[in-house]
């Protein structure tokens, strides 16, 4: 009967040190705990620091939603600038890790006057590091030209996809075509030139 008073006991105690011991992992999340899922950063955007010039395209910052900023692409004028009827051009992201365009968010500005013509044709895709970016009239119409600053082209929509930076910039198509303002005839433009210098899209 001693032994057996003796032995119970150690066994509840046995047990209630392993319920107590448990106790402190009982709230850890694992594969299938639900813990906390980070938030997406904030987006912020930083021009190049190239001035509004007549003829040169830029990129200026827009509306900044959380995670979300638009980016306008812009072009200057002044009395004698030359007649546009379209653009082409890409855009590389220095690491679309941090950065990626949000598909389908491309949105005409109001540069292009469709007057005359059918209408106008935005696009716009990623292609891993790059965004290809189209602007243009459509049908049998002239161009027009830019009179005053920063007139948008187009406007697209970009994420911050996680804490660092990325650079956006011009560049040419790995083909090796560079980025052009287009005549009535698919012609490039060389009067207009692209900002050589990058913007930069940060995510904080």
């Amino acid at each position: 009967m001693i032994r057996i008073a003796h032995t119970v006991p150690r066994k509840l105690t046995l047990g209630l040190l392993l319920t107590v011991l448990a106790l402190p992992f009982a709230g850890c999340g694992g594969s299938s705990g639900g813990g906390m899922t980070p938030s997406d950063p904030d987006a912020l955007f930083e021009d190049s620091g190239t001035a509004a010039t007549p003829n040169v395209v830029r990129m200026t910052g827009g509306t900044v939603d959380g995670s979300e900023v638009t980016v306008h692409v812009t072009v200057s004028g002044t009395a004698g600038s030359p007649e546009i009827y379209g653009f082409a051009f890409d855009l590389l992201l220095e690491d679309p890790d941090i950065v990626g365009y949000v598909s389908s968010s491309v949105a005409p500005g109001s540069f292009l006057d469709a007057t005359g013509c059918t209408g106008l044709d935005f696009q716009a895709h990623q292609d891993d590091d790059r965004v290809i970016v189209a602007a243009t009239k459509t049908g049998d119409c002239d161009g027009n030209a830019a009179t005053g600053l920063d007139e948008i082209v187009v406007s697209l929509i970009f994420k911050a996809l996680d804490v660092g930076e990325s650079d956006v910039s011009f560049a040419a198509t790995p083909s090796g075509q560079q980025p052009a303002a287009l005549d009535s005839d698919s012609a490039p433009i060389l009067a207009v030139t692209f900002d050589a210098t990058a913007a930069t899209i940060h995510g904080q």
